[in-house]
């Protein structure tokens, strides 16, 4: 694909004010096409440009399943723990995952006495057959109204976010929660690394949002901030480990490719390289972490938002 840019997308969909050029030939690793991301002057947000028509071709099979590893009950758990700091004392409700993948949160909430449901395009890889997931955010509408709802890591992929979180909040209950965790295009991690920046992942990362466009986007839409966290632990680290690699080989993602059990077209001496650069890298990776969450500039923006009205 030639990169292009059009003169809608030279106009924030956040605020609506003026956007350049903040990264070019940004690579997608699935497909091997380049695109441009686009950042606000005023509230930093990105967008990718040009918008795909068919973004569902840039998903495919490989994108789906396992994403997180070793790693998922532990971030399920951690998932968990937030929203359950954000209701106590209050009781367990209905609460939907947006983008729930295998439904690993989920699975969580539900033995926490949570009512759960969940979105997914392609929902084939469930841990628990008995949940129940829809294709798309309207047809889960009728299942509401839902005390919490959440967005772990899906946001990015709205092509409007503004419409979106407007048309979550009709299916919150008074006083509902909505969660959401994004990276973080204005931290550490994406200054350092730019295009190569393992959070990028453009096309399908269609917004990349600051701070102050996440905040910006929950209170256009009547949402006030309760908290804000600026990690979530192991994309953080990982983060670091993959954008440095990135930077150093041709093909990108590789180390994430072996460790989420996906095919790579490299031969046993080279894979042996990644895992080793990457033990290399961990101990920096963690200290980074560490570093840049203390700072407020870390890879993951995880928020927590209420419903101005019952604030």
């Amino acid at each position: 694909m030639v990169e292009s840019v059009s003169k809608k997308d030279l106009l924030c969909n956040v605020c609506g004010n003026t956007a350049a050029i903040r990264l070019s030939g940004a690579l997608d690793p699935l497909s091997k096409e380049r695109f441009t991301v686009l950042g606000c002057r005023k509230c930093g947000h990105g967008q990718t440009s040009p918008t795909p028509e068919d973004i569902g071709k840039y998903y495919g099979e490989r994108y789906y399943g396992g994403r997180h590893s070793f790693t998922a009950r532990w971030c399920a758990w951690r998932r968990m723990r937030v929203v359950s700091q954000a209701f106590h004392p209050g009781k367990p409700g209905k609460i939907l995952d947006l983008g729930c993948g295998d439904g690993s949160f989920l699975t969580a909430a539900k033995r926490e006495g949570w009512k759960v449901y969940g979105t997914e395009l392609n929902p084939k890889e469930m841990l628990d057959s008995t949940i129940t997931v829809y294709e798309t955010t309207e047809a889960a509408r009728k299942e509401g109204p839902f005390g919490c709802i959440t967005m772990w890591h899906s946001l990015e992929h709205f092509p409007d976010p503004i419409v979106a979180l407007h048309d979550l909040r009709q299916m919150l209950t008074p006083g509902g929660i909505l969660m959401i965790a994004v990276p973080n295009a204005a931290g550490a991690q994406a200054r350092v690394f730019g295009k190569y920046w393992f959070a990028v992942d453009v096309p399908r990362h269609l917004q990349h949002f600051s701070e102050a466009s996440l905040v910006a986007t929950a209170k256009a839409n009547g949402f006030t901030l309760k908290r804000m966290w600026h990690h979530e632990a192991e994309y953080d680290v990982f983060g670091w480990m993959q954008s440095a690699l990135n930077m150093v080989f041709t093909e990108p993602n590789i180390l994430f490719e072996m460790l989420t059990g996906r095919p790579v077209a490299l031969s046993s001496s080279g894979k042996v390289v990644q895992l080793f650069l990457g033990g290399l890298l961990f101990p920096i990776a963690f200290v980074a972490t560490v570093l840049t969450t203390w700072a407020g500039s870390g890879g993951t923006l995880l928020a927590c938002f209420r419903d101005s009205g019952n604030a």
